[in-house]
């Protein structure tokens, strides 16, 4: 789970995708990530239907293997994987301490009810089985970036007067590289930190 502060993500919107999701030279067999990642930037202008799942030879992700082992939580809602969650739902999250271990509980529930976070829409990141995992801070950028693309669209209103912030979901080195997932959700939460009541989607908040 990443959440941006406001300035931070209009300079991420300016980043140059094909700079940020370049790597060392893999050969000519191998998919130039840097081109398909800034193809996906672009196709992501006229998809009209929030569905973009990037460019050419992506595949097609799974969902990340998890284990819950406690289901209890203070938050409501029903217990969900993050990654499961679809565009227009609305979920809670519920971080800290078990047994001295960090661990995060999301939990489902009703738009109509209060709520920290609203998925806006979802992505793939555009590298093959083949291609390593690009680095925490490239995978954030593009993730953010082509978020901030699909905001406005959404929304109803421009991200730089929103109250509204921008986060992600995006895949990890381990869930990267062991299990094929390139999947990346994109978030919405208040700017003030109070919960949200309705859906946010063409809210123009």
């Amino acid at each position: 789970m990443f959440s941006t502060r406001r300035l931070a993500a209009i300079v991420v919107a300016t980043v140059v995708t094909t700079a940020a999701c370049g790597g060392a030279d893999d050969g000519p067999e191998r998919q130039d990530p840097a081109a398909a990642a800034s193809a996906a930037l672009d196709e992501a202008e006229a998809d009209a239907s929030l569905e973009s799942v990037g460019a050419g030879s992506t595949p097609t992700s799974t969902t990340p293997t998890t284990t819950m082992t406690s289901t209890t939580t203070s938050v409501p809602g029903i217990a969900v994987n993050e990654n499961t969650l679809r565009i227009d739902e609305c979920f809670n999250r519920d971080e800290g301490l078990s047994a001295g271990r960090a661990r995060t509980i999301t939990t489902l529930v009703d738009c109509d009810d209060p709520h920290g976070f609203q998925i806006f829409s979802n992505l793939q990141y555009p590298a093959d089985g083949s291609y390593p995992y690009p680095g925490d801070d490239v995978m954030q950028d593009f993730a953010l970036a082509s978020c901030y693309q699909r905001f406005e669209r959404w929304a109803g209103t421009m991200y730089e007067t929103s109250e509204l912030e921008i986060g992600v979901f995006a895949p990890t080195r381990e869930t990267f590289e062991e299990q094929s997932y390139r999947r990346i959700l994109c978030y919405v939460e208040r700017a003030d930190g109070e919960a949200l009541i309705g859906t946010a989607r063409g809210s123009g908040i």
